[in-house]
């Protein structure tokens, strides 16, 4: 099963990291997502075989022979460029140092809007409150 955790990093199901639940894990960290490298995304696996797969899939198809030079690298498959820049790559290890604090400012949020909604006089927006709503 491949999990789609475009919005959902740092989040958790029954105690479960969003991403981790399926046998591959994809996240988006486009510009609006909860952590950003501008564009770009991250894949997990459980399986070796399959990650290997996906960084050959994401590197035009190279599997990375550490004995070879890039240029006379073997593909097993196709591929794309899919990879990011490592300037990208620095935003983003320093975007998840900071997923905690990001996750509870998003939490804050929340209840502030939840808490301003009941204060308001729109019943129809009150009636609309989920109040087990995920985090």
């Amino acid at each position: 099963m491949i999990e789609d955790t475009a919005w959902g990093c740092g989040g958790k199901y029954d105690d479960q990291y969003l991403g981790t639940i399926g046998d591959l894990g994809t996240f988006s960290f486009d510009f609006a997502k909860t952590i950003t490298t501008g564009e770009g995304g991250m894949v997990i696996a459980k399986d070796p075989l399959i990650l290997e797969a996906a960084k050959a899939y994401h590197d035009h198809g190279h599997e990375n022979n550490p004995s070879l030079p890039r240029w006379e690298d073997s593909r097993s498959r196709s591929g794309f460029n899919y990879r990011m820049t490592e300037m990208q790559g620095a935003v983003g290890l320093a975007q998840l140092e900071k997923l905690d604090e990001i996750i509870a400012s998003h939490q804050r949020n929340k209840e502030t809007i939840i808490q301003k909604i009941k204060e308001s006089r729109s019943e129809n927006l009150k009636n609309r409150i989920i109040t087990n709503a995920g985090n």
